[in-house]
């Protein structure tokens, strides 16, 4: 089996808030997001998952929101987990059966603590033993809210400013998914 490892991450169109999203500076550089395949001749269902280009992408939620693009409907149940790195036990971990291809929001129940996280989001190719599979796999940084943080986002006027300005990617991504799914068109 051979194992391709590429990066995915395309923005066609970068909504206003998202483009003022400024990483923190004092984090190292590293691949954001990676996708995996082992096996899967012929099967072009590719994910890929809304995450920042440069450093670890952060949320001040304990159940963060993630918006992913499943370019066909995958053969078999998509696969989400969130483990801490190094460790191979889950803290979250689900199975779901997308009910189209495209973006969509996954919300997680994972009850995240300050840390750091893995992401990994993906699928196997078949039913059978050999467990071929396709993957992406993202770090994630969850940071505490000051309970004045937390008020100042929710009495905002522009509360994409905020999160972009904190460096709270994931939040921002999500609430403008939320607010206008066609401005995340592609990422």
């Amino acid at each position: 089996m051979k194992e391709i490892l590429s990066l995915i991450f395309l923005i066609v169109f970068i909504p206003p808030a998202l483009a003022d999203y400024k990483p923190p500076v004092d984090r190292r550089r590293q691949r954001t997001q990676s996708q995996i395949v082992r096996g899967c001749e012929g099967n072009k269902a590719k994910i890929s998952i809304a995450a920042p280009n440069n450093g670890i992408g952060s949320t001040g939620s304990s159940n963060p929101t993630f918006i992913v693009d499943f370019s066909q409907l995958p053969p078999t149940p998509v696969i989400i987990s969130i483990t801490q790195p190094e460790a191979i036990e889950p803290i979250y971990y689900r199975e779901f059966v997308p009910e189209k291809a495209g973006m969509m929001e996954i919300t997680t129940n994972a009850n995240l603590k300050a840390g750091e996280y893995v992401l990994k989001i993906g699928y196997f190719c078949q039913r059978d033993p050999d467990r071929e599979a396709i993957y992406v796999r993202v770090n994630v940084r969850k940071i505490d809210l000051s309970s004045e943080q937390q008020l100042d986002i929710k009495n905002s006027d522009d509360p994409q400013q905020l999160l972009a300005s904190w460096g709270l990617y994931f939040d921002l991504a999500a609430l403008e998914y939320k607010q206008s799914p066609s401005n995340l068109s592609k990422f």
